[in-house]
């Protein structure tokens, strides 16, 4: 029971009959050499409304990409808006540290190394301390390889202001 449908009706009918092929030689052509089929208007009907669908397509296409690079802009202009405000705490820290710094180099310091060589004068004027020094070793300096040369230590190794 196969029923036979009809075929669909097109996409734009077109009420105009479909004109005949146009044949511009009144000779006929031999039967080895081949035709060439004559341009219809209805071929160039089709012709321009695809054409007219492409470049809708392509437009389209222009629209959705010139949407996506404003929207990676904003995103962009966020993030480098979001980066500076980072470089601005940094900077900010780093001036915190460096006073941080100063100040422990200024201050901190050196009164830490006179307060272990007094600690070492007592030790040696009072033998019964000595043994206590002697359970809390003091921050040596790891040794450095052959031809290397130690750093001086603000605070430390210059004489304290």
């Amino acid at each position: 029971m196969s029923e036979a449908f009809p075929p669909p009706p097109e996409a734009n009918p077109d009420p105009r009959p479909k004109p005949a092929p146009n044949v511009s030689s009144g000779t006929a052509a031999s039967p080895g050499t081949p035709t060439t089929p004559a341009v219809s208007e209805w071929d160039v009907d089709d012709l321009k409304a695809a054409l007219n669908s492409v470049r809708q397509n392509v437009a389209i296409a222009i629209v959705g990409l010139i949407v996506v690079l404003a929207s990676v802009n904003v995103l962009l202009f966020h993030q480098l808006a979001f980066l500076n405000t980072q470089v601005q705490e940094m900077l900010r820290s780093q001036k915190q540290m460096a006073g941080f710094l100063e100040d422990h180099r200024t201050n901190g310091a050196p009164y830490y190394v006179r307060f272990m060589e007094e600690m070492d004068q007592f030790g040696r004027t009072h033998p019964d301390f000595a043994h206590v020094l002697a359970r809390y070793p003091r921050f040596q300096l790891p040794e450095l390889p052959p031809g290397m040369t130690r750093p001086l230590l603000p605070g430390i190794d210059t004489p304290a202001p």
